[in-house]
């Protein structure tokens, strides 16, 4: 299931994420390109039959205070009929508005 659900991500999402990767788990994590796309990646995360992420688990917030991107945003969403977890990774700035 997940080296479909990578392929289907990659393909169906090029421009919105930025790497994508998995673990011994099946958990997959996306690193998105831009905080702008966040809203189409949850829908299509949502609503595509291969995913199906209906459920937010948690949001964490990570500051980094030394660095260009100072904050990290990482959204953990659950698919209950596919029993797996994505993460969502996104980075902004200080001037993020």
């Amino acid at each position: 299931m997940t080296p479909r659900l990578i392929k289907e991500l990659a393909c169906q999402l090029p421009h919105y994420i930025k790497t994508i990767s998995c673990t011994p788990h099946k958990d997959v994590y996306l690193h998105l390109r831009s905080h702008t796309f966040l809203n189409r990646v949850l829908f299509f995360l949502k609503n595509h039959s291969l995913t199906q992420y209906k459920v937010l688990v948690d949001i964490v917030a990570v500051d980094f205070l030394n660095e260009l991107n100072r904050f990290e945003l990482i959204y953990v969403l659950l698919s209950t009929k596919l029993n797996s977890r994505i993460y969502i990774k996104l980075n902004l700035n200080n001037f993020f508005s």
